[in-house]
């Protein structure tokens, strides 16, 4: 895998990659209304496929990923990173009530909600045949000492969203927890080895499917409280 942006091309081909950039950029622009900026560009040898991360410009700007394929069809995701920004928000706020510092990065995996209405609420994007569930990956500020309440909260929005969801936790020291807030910042989407990296100093999952709420793979004593006791 290569990215683009750090490689040493030619004068001609970095012109046909800024042209390819500015048109892009205002095709997704013609699309959606606003102003966006590629901020890096991966592609596979041998596939006629390049992956862009693309930053929307605003008040709160929010990063998302298109695909381009020959002929410049671009496929974005950007209508669903708005509707799991808003659970993003949603579960940080809830955890706060709950006296728990806490990021949320979530991610639909295969939803392609190319030109859809930007007001295309969540419950439609999760009823789309490809999409399987959404997983969200949580940070929390470490010391965590009302694992019912993580419990509780992660459990209602699972329940609201109606369809399968796993959080991935992880408690962090205050170094780890600020690194973790500018990966979520720039990321649309953060793998547990970019979180793991940062030296948790404890894990869990928490799956909620079909009303039930289950937390699995607990590891650490920071997490104190409800389906954490005994892990």
């Amino acid at each position: 895998m290569e990215s683009f942006p750090n490689q040493n091309w030619s004068a001609e081909f970095s012109r046909q990659l800024d042209g390819f950039k500015r048109e892009t950029e205002e095709k997704l622009a013609q699309r959606y209304g606003r102003a966006f900026t590629i901020t890096n560009m991966i592609g596979n040898a041998g596939v006629e496929e390049v992956q862009l991360f693309i930053r929307a410009e605003g008040d709160e700007p929010l990063v998302f990923t298109a695909r381009v394929t020959e002929g410049s069809v671009v496929r974005d995701d950007y209508v669903a990173r708005l509707r799991l920004r808003e659970c993003e928000r949603a579960l940080e706020a809830e955890l706060a009530r709950a006296g728990c510092e806490a990021l949320v990065s979530a991610a639909m995996p295969r939803c392609d909600s190319t030109g859809l209405p930007v007001d295309t609420p969540i419950a439609q994007l999760l009823e789309r045949e490809e999409v399987y569930g959404l997983l969200a990956r949580v940070a929390l500020k470490a010391p965590v000492e009302n694992g019912s309440a993580v419990e509780d909260a992660l459990k209602a929005l699972g329940l609201r969203l109606g369809k399968w969801t796993v959080f991935s936790g992880y408690a962090l020291d205050e170094a780890g927890f600020e690194a973790c807030r500018e990966l979520f910042a720039t990321l649309p989407e953060v793998t547990e080895a970019i979180i793991t990296d940062l030296d948790p100093v404890a894990e869990f999952s928490v799956s909620v499917r079909d009303g039930e709420c289950v937390a699995t793979d607990v590891k650490g004593d920071v997490l104190k409280g409800g389906a954490f006791n005994g892990r």
